[in-house]
C-alpha cells in the first residue's frame, strides 16, 4: 500500500516513545546478520502472512518494490495491531500477544522487525486494528546516534489511535536503499517466497509488484502415501533420484492448517536422506482435540521449529512419522541392494566372458606356435594357420567363473578336464584390493589371478603330455615344472601386453563387488 494522501490523516504533532536503553548496538548487529536482501525482506512478508487468523484460508500479502524511488512496501489485511500491540512489536526480544496465544507460525525472539536496517535507512509501520490507526517511524541514523552515545532508541509516533474507516491490516514501508537492490535480488526474493510457500506458508496469495508468486512444486521419482491406523496422521513420502536441495530433504509436519515443525525423523544419517521429502499432516479432529489454541505445547522456542516431545500426543506423532519413514528408507535400501546385485551379476558375467575368450584365444595361439615349431611341413603349417586364425569366433575352450568360496581362502580353483577356472571373489588378495576403491586396480588383480590359474593349468597339461612320453623322477618333475612355468609366464605376459586393451574395457567396481 503506497498512499501519500493518507499522511494528511496523521496527527499534527509527533510523539516520541523510547524503544529501550542500550539496544541500538544490538539492533545493528542483528540486522547485519541477515545474509542478503531477500532474507531481510522476507521477515516482514512472514509477519504479514502470520497476521491472519489460523483459520483464514485466504491470506494475501502484497509487496511493492520500486528501485527508482528506493521504496518498498509490504502490506497485508490481517488482524492489524492495536497501540498496545504496536508497542510490544517495537520491543526487542519481546514475545507478542499473538505468539503467547499460540497463533504465530514461526519465530520467537522478535528480532525480525529490525531486519531492514541492513539495507534501508528508514522504516514506517502503518497499522489499523478495529477502526484505529497507529503509525510509527524509525530512522537508522537515530539508531546509529543512540549507539554512539549508548543512549535510548527513539520511535517517532506519527499517529496514535486515529479513527479510520478501513479494514484491519498492516503496511511496513522501507525507504532509501543502503546498498543497490538489483533485478536478481527480486528474482531471488520470488524464489524464496515460492519455496517458503511450499514448506510452511500454506493457503496464501503473495504478490510481488502485482505479480502472483506461485508456490514451488515438489517433483519426485516416486511417491508413497500412508495413513495411521487411528486416522489421526497421514504422510506423503516423496523420493527424487537426483536429490533435493536447500531445506527440502526433511520431514515437514503440519497440524491441521498450521505448519508445526521441520524434523528429520526416521531418516537421520541415512545415505538417501537428501533424496527424500516428507509431508505429514494431522486430521481436523486431532487438530481440534489436541492442538487448536495450544500450539506452544507442541513447538519448542526456537526458529528451527522443532517438535516439543514432552507432550504425549507429540510423542505419538513422532512415533508414527519415524515408523513410516524408516519403512520407506528400508525399502530404498533393499531396492538399492537388489540393483547393485543385479549390476554386479551383469558385470561378473561380462568379465567372465572376457576372461574366457581372452585365455581361450591365448591357449590356441600358444598351441599353434608349438605345433609350428614341431612341424616341418609348410603345407601343414598353412592348413593349421587357416584353422586357427578365426579362433576369436569360436566358443571358448576355457571357462572362467567368479564366485565366493566357502571356507576357502585360495585365489582360484582349476579343473583341467572341464577346462574351468574359478576365481575366488573373497580371496585375501582381492579383499586388499577392494580397499583401494579403484576399478583399474581391481581389474588388474582379477586378471593377475586369472593369469596365474591359466599358467598352472597349462603347465600341468604340458607336463602331463611330457610324462606320457617318458617317466620323470620327482626332482626332474619339479625342475621341469619350474622351467615350464617360467617359460609360460614369459609367453603369457608378452601376449597380454598385446591383448590387454580389449580386456581393459571391462569395469567391475570394487565398491559394488564388496
Amino acid at each position: 500500500m503506497r498512499t501519500s494522501s493518507s499522511n494528511a490523516q496523521l496527527s499534527a504533532s509527533t510523539a516520541v516513545r523510547l524503544m529501550g536503553s542500550n539496544v541500538a548496538r544490538d539492533i545493528l548487529k542483528r540486522a547485519s546478520e541477515f545474509p542478503n536482501f531477500p532474507s531481510s525482506l522476507f521477515e516482514y512478508i512472514a509477519n504479514g502472512y502470520e497476521s491472519y487468523q489460523v483459520s483464514d484460508v485466504d491470506r494475501v500479502v502484497n509487496i511493492t518494490i520500486d528501485r527508482k524511488t528506493e521504496f518498498v512496501a509490504i502490506s497485508d489485511n490481517g488482524c492489524g495491531m492495536s497501540y498496545e500491540n504496536l508497542n510490544a512489536f517495537w520491543r526487542m526480544h519481546n514475545e507478542t500477544k499473538r505468539r503467547a496465544d499460540g497463533l504465530n507460525l514461526r519465530g520467537y525472539n522478535g528480532t525480525g522487525k529490525i531486519a531492514a536496517f541492513k539495507y534501508f535507512a528508514q522504516m514506517t509501520v502503518d497499522t489499523v486494528h478495529d477502526g484505529l490507526r497507529n503509525v510509527t517511524y524509525l530512522n537508522r541514523k537515530d539508531i546509529e546516534d543512540a549507539k554512539n552515545r549508548d543512549g535510548v532508541v527513539a520511535i517517532e509516533e506519527k499517529g496514535i489511535d486515529m479513527p479510520v474507516d478501513k479494514a484491519n491490516g498492516t503496511t511496513v514501508i522501507l525507504r532509501k536503499f543502503l546498498a543497490p537492490v538489483t533485478a536478481a535480488d527480486i528474482v531471488e526474493l520470488r524464489r524464496k517466497i515460492a519455496m517458503e510457500q511450499l514448506m510452511w506458508m500454506k493457503g496464501a496469495r503473495i504478490y510481488v509488484n502485482e505479480e502472483l508468486v506461485e508456490p514451488e512444486q515438489i517433483t519426485f521419482t516416486e511417491c508413497e502415501e500412508s495413513v495411521s491406523d487411528c486416522g489421526s496422521f497421514s504422510a506423503k513420502i516423496m523420493y527424487q533420484e537426483k536429490g533435493y536441495k536447500d531445506e527440502l530433504p526433511a520431514v515437514y509436519i503440519s497440524a491441521g492448517p498450521v505448519f508445526l515443525a521441520r524434523e528429520n525423523f526416521g531418516k537421520e544419517g541415512h545415505r538417501f536422506s537428501n533424496k527424500v521429502h516428507v509431508e505429514v499432516r494431522t486430521s481436523d479432529d486431532w487438530y481440534a482435540a489436541h492442538f487448536e489454541g495450544r500450539r506452544e505445547n507442541f513447538v519448542s522456542e526456537s526458529r528451527d521449529l522443532k517438535l516439543k516431545l514432552s507432550h504425549p500426543e507429540a510423542q505419538r506423532l513422532k512415533a508414527y512419522v519415524e515408523g513410516v519413514v524408516r519403512a520407506f528408507m528400508k525399502r530404498l535400501d533393499e531396492e538399492e541392494k537388489a540393483r547393485q546385485q543385479k549390476e554386479l551379476d551383469e558385470r561378473k558375467r561380462e568379465l567372465q566372458d572376457k576372461l574366457s575368450k581372452l585365455f581361450s584365444n591365448m591357449m590356441d595361439r600358444m598351441n599353434f606356435k608349438r605345433r609350428v615349431e614341431r612341424e616341418a611341413s609348410a603345407d601343414k603349417v598353412k592348413r593349421e594357420r587357416k584353422t586357427v586364425e578365426n579362433t576369436r569366433e569360436r566358443k571358448p575352450k576355457l571357462f572362467f567363473t567368479l564366485k565366493e568360496f566357502v571356507d576357502d581362502a585360495t585365489d582360484y580353483r582349476i579343473d583341467p578336464e572341464q577346462g574351468s577356472i574359478e576365481v575366488n571373489m573373497k580371496s585375501p588378495h582381492l579383499a586388499s584390493v577392494v580397499e583401494s576403491q579403484n576399478d583399474a586396480t581391481w581389474n588388474q588383480a582379477i586378471l593377475e589371478i586369472g593369469k596365474n590359474a591359466f599358467i598352472e593349468m597349462e603347465a600341468g597339461r604340458r607336463l602331463s603330455q611330457a610324462m606320457a612320453e617318458s617317466t620323470l623322477v620327482a626332482a626332474d618333475f619339479m625342475r621341469e615344472y619350474a622351467e615350464t612355468t617360467r617359460v609360460l609366464r614369459i609367453e603369457v605376459n608378452a601376449m597380454l601386453q598385446e591383448m590387454y586393451r580389449g580386456f581393459q574395457a571391462v569395469r567391475l567396481s570394487p565398491a559394488t563387488a564388496a
